[in-house]
């Protein structure tokens, strides 16, 4: 079973960055799927702040995955 997956994932983030760079696409990992959605959106922005690609970031934005409802979003 892979560790993320576009389709099977609980949850999926969006990383908006500036107007000419790609934004970033995350997905929480599979075996998290049966944790709430809070404590999953606080692990992925825990591992992702520590990233370089976070000072990038302006929103960061957290979906459902199954129906891609706005979950949460950070400024």
């Amino acid at each position: 079973m892979p560790f993320v997956d576009p389709k099977q994932s609980r949850i999926k983030m969006v990383a908006l960055t500036g107007p000419k760079e790609n934004n970033i696409v995350w997905y929480s990992p599979i075996w998290q799927n049966h944790k709430n959605p809070a404590e999953i959106i606080t692990g992925m922005m825990r591992r992702f702040t520590q990233r370089s690609e976070a000072a990038r970031c302006k929103v960061i934005q957290f979906y459902d995955n199954a129906n891609s409802q706005l979950i949460q979003e950070y400024r």
